[in-house]
């Protein structure tokens, strides 16, 4: 899986007190804020976002498109449309399970290779962060992280476990 970060949604306990008729209302009762697209239909700022398929299909690549899209200033798929205030945003890209020499193939097709504003963990640095080391989240602000593969840095033991994904 490719997780691409640009905040974590609140999790409610089951002990916390809430009622029924609360705790699930009409949508057209709800005062929320506005949210702000970076990619028309795909990327939201502050949101989380994961895009999940089998191994070797493409997952990889999606994110390299959408990362040299924002970049370019092209819409992602020659389709989804960047936002004007994120047209070449930072991004923070980590690819923790291939080695170095295959990313930096894989990203030189999109061009990102010549662009200082794509970053990804460098040669000889741990193949392993943890989305809460300092290190990364020194370098995360104001940067679109991409996080490939997830399961690499979301400490999951048992992948088909759904309780495990919530503490992620």
């Amino acid at each position: 899986m490719t997780g691409v970060q640009t905040c974590a949604l609140p999790i409610y306990e089951d002990s916390q007190e809430i009622e029924v008729k609360d705790a699930f209302t009409p949508l057209g009762t709800w005062e929320v804020e506005p949210f702000t697209e970076i990619v028309k239909e795909i990327l939201v700022l502050g949101g989380v976002h994961v895009w999940a398929g089998l191994f070797e299909s493409y997952k990889s690549m999606a994110a390299l498109e959408l990362s040299a899209a924002v970049l370019q200033g092209r819409p992602v798929f020659d389709h989804f449309e960047v936002a004007k205030e994120f047209v070449g945003s930072e991004i923070l890209y980590l690819c923790l399970d291939m080695p170095h020499g295959v990313f930096l193939s894989y990203a030189s097709n999109f061009g990102l290779h010549a662009d200082a504003r794509f970053c990804a963990n460098a040669p000889g640095v741990s193949a392993t962060f943890k989305l809460d080391s300092p290190l990364l989240r020194a370098a995360v602000p104001g940067k679109i992280l991409v996080v490939d593969t997830m399961l690499d840095v979301a400490e999951i033991k048992d992948a088909f476990q759904s309780a495990e994904w919530v503490q992620f």
